[in-house]
């Protein structure tokens, strides 16, 4: 799993040495993979103590069915989040492992370099020109959203992890005030004990 912000496109390679491609047995059902986002949910008072994700429903799962031993598919985080790759084989087990690997990658526009004008051809090398410089204005552009939605990524999760810490330093306050308070209960009940036993005793 990773953590990725929205709109990063992922370039999923996969490989599967141990995918049988020829006709499967009885009971043998095809192999896929899967890649989810759980979204990252601000902690809110009411909430502390409980999980701090929260799956959106409507984030539809990217399933693919493996029909060959290497490929790749690509995934657009819909959300802020944990991104999560998985693989289903009902054919693996303990007695017949299957081997997979993958390898991750944000996926970037490239963009085909222009063939070299021609320099006899005054209108092709200014078309050449413009051309170029619109392909680094598109590569800038590019870099910078990527950029942005990454800082706007982190400034959520420096949130979450603010709101993580005003709670557990608010936990961490009461609680010795409780065990202090039970302890004084404590001490109170068992004096009354000892000065009853005494005072029936005779003692004092």
């Amino acid at each position: 799993s990773l953590t990725e912000p929205q709109g990063t496109l992922l370039n999923i390679q996969y490989e599967a040495p141990d995918l049988v491609l020829t006709k499967k047995q009885e009971g043998e059902g095809p192999v896929w993979i899967t890649a989810n986002t759980v979204s990252m949910e601000p902690v809110s008072a009411s909430s502390f103590g409980t999980s701090k994700t929260k799956n959106n429903r409507n984030q539809q799962p990217l399933s693919h069915e493996l029909r060959k031993q290497q490929g790749y598919i690509t995934y657009l985080v819909p959300v802020d989040g944990q991104v999560n790759i998985c693989i289903r084989a009902s054919a693996a087990s303990t007695k017949y492992p299957m081997r997979f690997g993958f390898i991750v990658e944000r996926e970037t526009e490239e963009l085909e370099p222009d063939e070299p004008p021609d320099a006899k051809d005054k209108t092709n090398a200014h078309h050449h020109s413009l051309s170029k410089v619109e392909d680094e204005t598109s590569k800038l552009r590019q870099l910078m959203n990527q950029i942005l939605a990454e800082a706007d990524f982190a400034k959520e999760r420096e949130k979450i992890f603010h709101a993580q810490s005003q709670h557990m330093n608010a936990a961490s306050m009461w609680w010795p005030i409780v065990q202090i308070g039970f302890l004084l209960c404590m001490g109170f009940t068992q004096a009354s004990h000892i000065t009853g036993f005494f005072k029936s005793r005779h003692i004092i």
